[in-house]
């Protein structure tokens, strides 16, 4: 599953992630389009491996 840009429909590419500034178990990654530039910001889960 690839994401599609909004504005125009080019490649999102994360270009960094990092951890939340204060949910604990989630990170936040953003993307660059690989067309117009164009950026945005998504939330998602931390995958925890348990033993």
């Amino acid at each position: 599953m690839k994401d599609v840009c909004k504005k125009c429909g080019g490649e999102m590419l994360v270009y960094r992630t990092g951890p939340h500034p204060w949910r604990t178990g989630y990170e936040v990654q953003r993307f660059e389009c690989t067309d117009c530039k164009a950026q945005a910001a998504r939330t998602t889960a931390t995958e925890r491996k348990t033993r």
